[in-house]
């Protein structure tokens, strides 16, 4: 009996743990930056969401340093990945992304800043401008 309720507790930290994600917010800098390239891909929402309050409050050098640095960490887990393995994560963070956005748009938009044709639209479709 004390085995059954020993597993099912454990199992409930487990589900509870996957279930919530992880917490970015008590992670510092330095931890979120040796994250670049290994978050899962249902947490990169949350966790690019993390960055983007951080950077806010930093000043702009600051957010420049921050950005680059986990831009350099990622590349290097990425680098360290097969072809397939990196298509594979890049594409489900892409999912993940997208479930994110369709739930929580107004995060979303700190997360994915607009494109340059979403500022100052100039065609009823929304496309830029032919070249010519």
């Amino acid at each position: 009996m004390k085995k059954i309720l020993a597993v099912s507790v454990l199992g409930s930290l487990v589900l509870s743990g996957t279930l919530f994600g992880a917490d970015f917010a008590k992670k510092s800098n330095k931890e979120l930056i040796s994250l670049a390239g290994k978050v899962e891909p249902k947490d990169i929402p949350e966790y690019r969401l993390e960055i983007a309050k951080r950077m806010d409050d930093m000043s702009v050098k600051e957010a420049r340093e921050f950005e680059q640095s986990l831009h350099e960490q990622a590349q290097s887990v990425y680098d360290g990945m097969k072809l397939k393995d990196f298509r594979a994560y890049k594409h489900e963070t892409h999912k993940a992304m997208e479930q994110f956005c369709r739930n929580h748009t107004e995060e979303c938009k700190r997360i994915h800043p607009p494109k340059p044709h979403e500022f100052a639209p100039h065609r009823e479709d929304g496309k830029p401008k032919p070249k010519k």
